[in-house]
């Protein structure tokens, strides 16, 4: 597992990359951040990178990613902008495969790219923003992927939940599948 309780901050230098790659789950606690105010950052959050079925992104209150134009990535496997991060337990959070719980994404110029796929069982969500999730982008597009996990019940592909919870880009396209 990846945990990022703190801040990682880039203020000057060339456009750069910053991934995160775990075999298993990428947690962002509260009030952590990545972000960047001198040229762009892209970041790329890869959990179950041994594609293996198990490893999903987490983002709690308060958690942040601001790129300054550089693209945002979620997902999982062997090329996170192909294949989903993957919901891996029962339990708050870790059924889904990208759970977002008032977590702010802002890429400006750049592009959002979420893919998800839920556990199986019960509340499988692919997706799940909630509780204030802003996703947001000026002017690259945003794309929203989950699969509900196999269940008897309540799974879902994207689940956008609570009233402020946001998803919108000025001058992109806006995909949720």
């Amino acid at each position: 597992s990846v945990n990022l309780n703190g801040s990682i901050s880039k203020a000057a230098g060339a456009d750069t990359t910053f991934e995160a790659r775990a075999a298993s789950n990428i947690i962002m606690g509260s009030g952590a951040s990545i972000s960047s105010s001198g040229n762009k950052l892209h970041v790329t959050l890869n959990s179950d990178s041994d594609a293996s079925g198990a490893g999903n992104i987490q983002m709690f209150p308060g958690s942040s990613i601001t790129t300054n134009g550089g693209n945002i990535v979620m997902g999982g496997g062997s090329d996170p902008l192909i294949f989903a991060a993957v919901g891996s337990g029962a339990g708050a959070g870790v059924q889904n495969g990208v759970y977002l719980e008032g977590a702010t994404l802002i890429s400006g110029a750049g592009s959002i790219s979420v893919i998800g796929k839920g556990v199986a069982g019960a509340f499988g969500w692919g997706v799940l923003a909630f509780a204030g999730t802003s996703i947001s982008a000026s002017g690259g597009t945003i794309n929203l992927d989950g699969t509900a996990g196999v269940g008897p019940s309540d799974n879902r592909g994207v689940y956008l939940q609570d009233a402020g919870t946001i998803i919108q880009s000025t001058n992109g396209d806006i995909s949720i599948t």
